[in-house]
């Protein structure tokens, strides 16, 4: 037999391995409804009347506070911007609230990181602080500590506290 023929014959024979097994993939016709009728009782929607007072599980108290961060039972209505004592307490609050998660040197810049965002001295802030939102500026950076200003007020921080 000539090459061409041994061709053939190899290709007609993995062509019917490939039809059997084929074959032997596909479940029989009865056998495919019970699995279809098995799958519409799961997928078909129950119909259910909770009570009003029903907790969501999906927004619970826990998971507004770490959204917000802010503790569900500590949060307050505000009416407006809490008032405080004085401009320096609450730049002090702020410096205090203020948590960088690390300080490194890029391009001879002294840079500070609070979770995702980088910030070099003369960048803003926007800080949330007792349900109020302040636009902080960073004045100076250093390898131990972090200076900022709001409204002509200026605190000096700690970098590791």
């Amino acid at each position: 037999m000539n090459t061409s023929a041994h061709r053939l014959v190899f290709a007609l024979a993995g062509l019917g391995l490939a039809l059997a097994s084929r074959a032997a993939d596909v479940i029989a016709p009865a056998q495919r409804e019970a699995g279809l009728a098995a799958a519409r009782t799961l997928v078909a929607p129950r119909i259910t009347d909770f009570p009003a007072d029903a907790i969501d599980p999906f927004h619970s108290t826990a998971f507004v506070a770490a959204v917000t961060g802010v503790p569900e039972a500590t949060k307050q209505p505000t009416t407006g911007a809490p008032q405080y004592a004085s401009d320096s307490s609450l730049v002090a609050s702020l410096a205090a609230a203020l948590k960088p998660s690390g300080y490194f040197v890029i391009g001879g810049r002294e840079t500070l990181v609070f979770g995702h965002k980088r910030v070099v001295a003369g960048d803003s802030i926007e800080v949330v602080y007792e349900g109020a939102t302040h636009n902080v500026q960073v004045t100076e950076i250093s390898r131990t500590s972090f200076t900022i200003r709001l409204n002509g007020q200026i605190v000096t921080r700690p970098i590791n506290k």
